[in-house]
């Protein structure tokens, strides 16, 4: 069972395909075992990548609450043990580069206490939608 230890945890995950590498971050409430029709549409092309993330599948469950930011620091934990360059492969499809630096830049723009207000309540409100 392929899993690295970061930031506390054992993550799981799994590798199939080959190609330009693509990590593959399942959606809200998903696991590889139910995204696994996805994820090997995927593997036609690429070398995948795809993780439980905490909490969820085979992957431990800390105690939370979690936050996006651990999420993330999770999934770069797993690019890093796989030894995978984002910024050579950034620099290699400037598309992509350009979208990484917009976000970039968008995080670090100061907030005013209303715009953290109004994104916190729309996140709320998000958190009991039910489709």
């Amino acid at each position: 069972m392929p899993t690295i230890t970061a930031n506390g945890i054992s993550i799981y995950y799994e590798r199939s395909g080959s190609g330009s590498p693509l990590l593959f971050c399942n959606g809200s409430g998903s696991t590889l075992a139910t995204s696994g029709p996805i994820v090997s549409v995927f593997a036609t092309r690429f070398d995948v990548v795809a993780h439980d993330q905490r909490g969820m599948g085979r992957t431990e469950i800390p105690p939370g609450p979690y936050t996006m930011a651990d999420y993330a620091t999770d999934a770069l934990a797993l690019v890093d043990a796989l030894g995978w360059d984002t910024p050579e492969w950034l620099a290699a499809h400037p598309a992509d580069q350009g979208l990484v630096e917009m976000v970039a830049e968008q995080r670090l723009g100061a907030k005013s206490d209303d715009v953290r207000r109004g994104e916190a309540a729309q996140l709320e409100a998000r958190s009991h939608h039910d489709v």
